[in-house]
């Protein structure tokens, strides 16, 4: 943990990014916070540094009760309190999770305690996101524009998935490729399913 922390200044030092006004960096340094307060001098960790239910980063998209504005978004949680880069003036001691929730009505995508958060960051070079899934800002409502030109306008009336579980708009198929792992083992590929069987193998070995 010495080592991190050390290597963790070095690259906040080399960064030229600021905190104002961005939700990831912030986050970040509440991490790093947390991190230098549960190290004490003598370089003992307190056992609460890589508790969630303590702290953790937390990466996903929310979106605004009142505005209706969704936006990939990170904050901290702390317990059953919230800090966040948006409210950090006027609430600087955070704001009560229940009422967060009920605001900002937040997706989750990802969560990480204090060490995950700075590890990444060294890994990546950024301070996030990280999560490297496909997330699809599609809606009920929005427009997507097909046909062999991709120039037919298509209105998104709804949203769901076929009888093998990949993505449909208004029923239909929207991705010329399956995702392997929603489909049922007949549809999978041979080397995925010797892969699997080969994983539960060695599981009872």
């Amino acid at each position: 943990m010495k080592q991190l922390m050390e290597n963790w200044r070095r690259f906040i030092a080399e960064s030229e990014k600021i905190a104002l006004g961005q939700c990831y960096p912030f986050a970040n340094r509440m991490a790093t916070k947390w991190s230098n307060d549960h190290i004490g001098d003598d370089g003992k960790v307190h056992p609460d540094i890589d508790d969630k239910n303590k702290f953790k980063v937390v990466h996903g998209k929310v979106t605004d009760k009142f505005s209706g504005e969704s936006y990939n978004h990170a904050w901290v949680e702390m317990g059953d309190v919230v800090f966040d880069d948006q409210t950090k003036h006027t609430k600087p001691d955070g704001i009560p999770k229940d009422a967060y929730y009920e605001i900002y009505q937040p997706e989750i995508h990802a969560e990480y305690n204090a060490e995950e958060s700075m590890i990444n960051c060294m890994k990546s070079g950024h301070e996030g996101p990280w999560n490297e899934a496909i997330s699809l800002d599609i809606e009920v409502g929005d427009v997507l524009l097909g046909g062999k030109y991709k120039n037919k306008r298509i209105e998104v009336k709804e949203i769901g998935e076929d009888e093998l579980g990949q993505p449909t708009v208004n029923g239909k198929p929207i991705l010329k490729v399956r995702i392997e792992k929603h489909l049922p083992d007949e549809k999978k590929s041979k080397k995925t399913l010797d892969m699997e069987r080969d994983k539960g193998e060695n599981k009872n070995d």
